[in-house]
Formats: structure tokens, sequence, C-alpha cells
């Protein structure tokens, strides 16, 4: 009697929390999708450098050190865990930089589309190879379908199947520049999100977002240093509007990635901001309509469609959910890093 108490006073809890969890993780994809549409609005129509927003975004964000400051810790992290959480936030860091950079070479939507794929293929492996963290049969298939989603929406146009005689030899390495930039921010936002969830019992999301903040700082300007790229100061007010909206989005979706980490397995975070795709193609054809192939309709379909399936299988009730909570219960007591 006493274990079907605990359990039932743990499912009415994990339920509430995995309420809170995964509508945290929905609006973090929508901030994303917001994010990707003015990051394209501020560079199209106030010429403003994807990495001198990274820039902005980054010294402002600097403001988050009130945080772990107001709850007396210290902003660089306990004692025996500096070194992890300064490689945390170097990870994260150079994940931004090289998927803002790779917007120079390549269309935002491909960099993105690119970007997410590779983070949630590669979270996946990297947390069953470093933190012994395996995905259910079910949430593999979905992963896989949503995964199939984003590679959809890479491939070519009729226009650019049939223009491979023209392509000029300097504009082909750029572009395939520009790609390999995008699946190394995938392979290094792997390793973040990999690396926070061995630190989520040691290190706040605000200590975390703090990290990534000054490391930004350092990494950014570095960066626009190497790829040369102009330097645009925004002179008027809808443009400094478009970076403070752009500063606001970027801290929600953090925040809210971030404290799924401290639940959910690294794979499915990503997954679930796989829905910042559509989201932003969304906002992109309300700002120039437009016809959107049969590729991208349907790639954009089956993101969504997994997403949803996702949240619907962890967070319906079942006909077994009384099994499924003293599994989730055994899980927790098994979890090598509970």
């Amino acid at each position: 009697k006493g274990v079907g108490e605990q359990l039932a006073s743990f499912g009415e809890a994990s339920v509430s929390a995995s309420r809170l969890t995964w509508l945290g993780l929905l609006g973090a994809a929508l901030a994303h999708g917001c994010l990707i549409a003015l990051t394209r609005l501020a560079s199209e129509r106030f010429g403003l450098g994807p990495l001198f927003l990274l820039l902005v975004r980054s010294v402002v964000q600097l403001l988050s050190l009130a945080v772990p400051l107001h709850r007396g810790q210290n902003p660089f992290g306990p004692e025996g865990y500096r070194l992890h959480l300064v490689c945390y936030g170097i990870a994260y860091s150079l994940s931004l930089c090289c998927a803002y950079s790779s917007l120079t070479f390549v269309s935002p939507g491909n960099g993105t589309t690119t970007w997410r794929l590779a983070t949630t293929a590669l979270s996946a492996t990297l947390a069953f190879l470093l933190l012994e963290e395996r995905l259910g049969l079910a949430d593999g298939i979905t992963l896989a379908a949503g995964l199939c989603g984003l590679g959809l929406l890479l491939l070519p146009t009729t226009d650019e199947s049939f223009s491979d005689s023209q392509v000029d030899p300097v504009a082909f390495w750029k572009e395939a520049f520009g790609w390999s930039l995008s699946a190394l921010a995938g392979l290094w936002t792997a390793l973040a999100l990999v690396g926070y969830r061995s630190l989520k019992d040691r290190i706040g999301v605000g200590t975390a977002l703090f990290t990534v903040s000054w490391t930004g700082c350092l990494l950014t300007p570095a960066t626009l240093v190497l790829l040369q790229e102009g330097w645009s100061w925004p002179m008027s007010a809808p443009a400094w509007g478009v970076i403070l909206g752009l500063v606001a989005c970027s801290v929600a979706a953090f925040l809210g990635m971030t404290h799924a980490l401290t639940r959910l397995h690294p794979a499915l975070v990503s997954a679930s901001q796989s829905l910042e795709v559509p989201v932003a193609m969304l906002l992109h054809l309300a700002m120039l309509p437009s016809v959107p192939t049969a590729p991208e309709v349907v790639g954009n379909a089956m993101v969504v469609l997994s997403v949803s399936w996702l949240v619907a299988m962890k967070l319906l009730p079942s006909r077994v959910g009384g099994r499924r909570q003293r599994e989730e219960y055994e899980e927790i007591l098994e979890s090598p890093i509970k």
C-alpha cells in the first residue's frame, strides 16, 4: 500500500511536471522559429550581419549574471564542475557561431534544417555513447519520421536540379562550406546538449545562460575577424526593435530547451525543436507570400506530425498508465545520471 501511494503521488507530480516541460519545449520551438524569421528580416531589410546579431545577443544576455548572484551562487559554477561548464559554454557558442556563419553561404531555411537534423541525430548517438541513455522504440520511430521530414526539406528544387551546368566553381565551394558549417553546428549543439544533461544536477539554467553569453562574447568577435564579415550598426528604431525581439526570443528558447534537459533525453529535446522549421516557413510566407514546393509541404507536415505524436505519447493518458508510471519510477531510480 505504501508503494502504491508513493507511485500515485509520483505519477501526479510527474504528469504535472511533464506538462510544464513539454509546454516550455513547444514555446521554445515557437521562439526558435520567430528567431529564424527575425534574423532573416534583420539581414534582408536592415543589412545586419548574422554574426553581428549573435554578438549583440550575447552581450545583452550577460545580464543573466544577476540570476546566480541573486541566488547566492557562483556564476562560474561550483568547484569541481567549472571546467565542464566552460566546455559546455564553448561547445554551445561554437555551435551558434557555425550556424550563424553558415547563413552567409546558404539560405536560412537550408542552414537551419541541416543544423536541426544533425543535432537530433547526433544527440541520440552521443547520449547513448557518453551517458548510456537509450531511446525507446516508439521514440526512435517518431524521431526517424521527423528526420525524414527534415530530409525532404533539403531536396533541391526543379530549377536547382537542372542548373548544374551553370554552377560557378567558387559559388559551389562557398555553398559546400556553408553546408559543412551547418552540419558542424549540429555536432557542437549535440555535444552541448549532452554536456548539460550530465551537469543538470549541479548547474542551474541561469548559470548556463550566463556561461553561453560570456563564451559567445569571446568567440563571436574572433569568428567575425576570421570570416571578415562586414560590420553594420543599426541606425533606426525598427532595426533596434527587431534586435530586441531577437534577444527576447533567444532567451525564451534557451530557457525552455535547457530546462527540458533536466527531465528529457537530449534527442527528444532537439526533435521537439524541429517545429521551428515549419514555424519559420509560415512566418516567412506571411512576410513574402510565395507558393511552397511539394517536398516543403510534405516535409513540414511530417515534422509537425512527428512532434505532435511525440507530445501525445508523453502526455495523453493510456490504459497502461499505472504500469507506465511504475516503469518511469524504476527508470529514474536506475538512471546512471539521476
